[in-house]
C-alpha cells in the first residue's frame, strides 16, 4: 500500500510541493479553505476546510491514516505540529511551531540564549493613549502572527506612529504586536533542514527590497541565491544558524531564518518553520545547488535520512514585476530569448502600489555563474 501524505494548504504556494509528493509516489491529500485553490485538483483527495481547523484535520489523518503531515506555508504551522504530536508522527514540535510563528516569543528566546536583535517592546492594541517609542527612529510595527509584510510599517516619526497601529490591528490575530527599532544593513536569509538536531544549510539567499515613496513597509522585489560569505564570516553566520536551532528547539524541520548584517553583527530577523517562499525552495536553491529541498522536508517527515550533496554551483535568482517595472520587464520577457531565464509569469497590469508582496505582478526566474551578470538578467539588462 502506498503512503499517504497530508499537506495543509493547496493555494500557489503548496503547489510544488504536492506535485513533488505525487512524483515520489505519495499518495496525497491535501486540505484548503478555498475550493477554488489550484492544489486541490492535483490531489488524489481534497477536502475544503481551513489550514486553522485542527480537529477537522486530524480527523482526517486518523480517517485515511496518513503517514505524515506537511506544510509550506506559516499559517498551519501549529496546525502540523499538534497533528504530528497527537498521531506519533515526524514532525515540528508545537513549542518550537509556536516560537516560529509569534515574533514576541522569538524576540524572547534571541535575548535569553545570548543571540542580537532589535531592541522591541510588546503592546496591547487597547492600551496606546499617549504611548512613547522608548529608542530612536525610524522604528518598525508588527503584528505578532503576520506574514507576507502585512501589516508592518516603517515609522519615521511618532506623527505616523497612529496609523501604523491601524494597520498592524488589521493584520493581526492577536491584541498585541511588536515595536522594533530599525536595524540598517543588508538583508539575507538561510535555507536549511534539520533532521535528528542536525542543521543542513543548504543556501543563504540575499533580498533585494523596494523602497519607494508612500510605501509602508520595504517589499521584497528579487532574491539572489546561493550566496557565500568569506570563510570566517560564512563560519559566524552558520553558527548563528545553529544556535536559533537550538534556542527555538526546530528539530524534524525546514528552516527560513532572515538577518541582518549590520557593523560587522548578525541580528536575527524572523524565522519560520518552513520551507522559503518566492519560489525559493522550489526553484532557486535547487537551480543553484542541486538540492532538492522539498524532497528532503518530504523525507525528514517520512523518517528518511536526508543525504545532502550539492551537484551544482552557480547563482539562481527571482524578479517580481510591480507597477514601477511593469511594462519594462513584461517587453523584455516577451522578447527575450535569454536561454538563463527558466521561467516567467506576467499577470494582468494593476495600477496599485506595491504595499506587500500580495501586490506583485508576475515573475521571472534565472541562473547564471556570475552573480554580477545574473543581476543585470534580472534587472532586465
Amino acid at each position: 500500500m502506498k503512503e499517504k501524505i497530508l499537506i495543509l494548504g493547496a493555494g500557489m504556494i503548496q503547489v510544488p510541493i504536492i506535485e513533488k509528493a505525487k512524483r515520489l509516489g505519495y499518495v496525497v491529500l491535501v486540505l484548503d479553505g478555498s475550493a477554488e485553490a489550484p492544489g486541490m485538483k492535483l490531489a488524489d483527495y481534497s477536502f475544503v476546510i481551513s489550514t486553522l481547523d485542527a480537529e477537522s484535520a486530524l480527523q482526517i489523518a486518523i480517517e485515511h491514516q496518513v503517514d505524515a503531515v506537511i506544510t509550506t506555508s506559516d499559517y498551519p504551522v501549529n496546525v502540523v505540529a499538534m497533528l504530528c504530536e497527537k498521531l506519533n508522527l515526524i514532525g515540528i514540535s508545537p513549542f518550537a511551531a509556536e516560537v516560529c510563528t509569534n515574533k514576541y516569543l522569538q524576540r524572547k528566546l534571541a535575548l535569553q540564549f545570548g543571540i542580537k536583535c532589535p531592541q522591541f517592546v510588546k503592546l496591547n492594541f487597547n492600551h496606546l493613549s499617549a504611548y512613547t517609542v522608548p529608542f530612536s527612529y525610524p522604528v518598525i510595527v508588527k503584528p505578532l502572527d503576520s506574514s507576507a509584510s502585512r501589516g508592518i510599517t516603517i515609522v519615521y516619526e511618532e506623527s505616523a506612529l497612529a496609523d501604523a497601529f491601524v494597520q498592524a490591528k488589521r493584520y493581526s490575530r492577536t491584541d498585541e504586536f511588536l515595536i522594533e527599532e530599525f536595524i540598517e544593513g543588508k538583508e539575507y536569509s538561510i535555507e536549511g533542514l534539520v533532521q535528528q538536531g542536525r542543521l543542513h544549510v543548504l543556501g543563504i539567499t540575499e533580498k533585494f527590497l523596494e523602497e519607494a515613496e508612500g510605501m509602508l513597509f520595504p517589499v521584497e522585489i528579487g532574491h539572489v541565491c546561493s550566496v557565500v560569505f568569506e570563510a570566517s564570516l560564512q563560519e559566524r553566520v552558520v553558527h548563528f544558524a545553529d544556535s536559533v536551532v537550538q534556542a527555538f528547539q526546530i528539530d524534524n524541520s525546514a528552516l527560513h531564518l532572515e538577518f541582518k548584517l549590520f557593523n560587522n553583527q548578525i541580528y536575527l530577523i524572523e524565522c519560520a518553520g518552513r520551507p522559503g517562499g518566492d519560489f525559493i525552495a522550489s526553484d532557486l536553491i535547487p537551480l543553484a545547488t542541486g538540492i532538492d529541498l522539498l524532497e528532503g522536508l518530504i523525507k525528514i517527515a517520512m523518517g528518511q535520512e536526508l543525504r545532502i550533496e550539492r551537484s551544482i554551483d552557480r547563482y539562481a535568482g527571482i524578479k517580481f514585476l510591480d507597477r514601477s517595472n511593469y511594462h519594462r520587464l513584461a517587453a523584455y520577457l516577451q522578447q527575450s530569448s535569454h536561454a538563463s531565464i527558466s521561467r516567467f509569469t506576467i499577470e494582468a497590469y494593476k495600477d496599485a502600489p506595491l504595499q506587500s508582496s500580495l501586490d506583485r505582478l508576475g515573475y521571472f526566474i534565472a541562473c547564471d555563474k556570475n552573480k554580477e551578470r545574473l543581476i543585470e538578467i534580472l534587472d532586465g539588462k
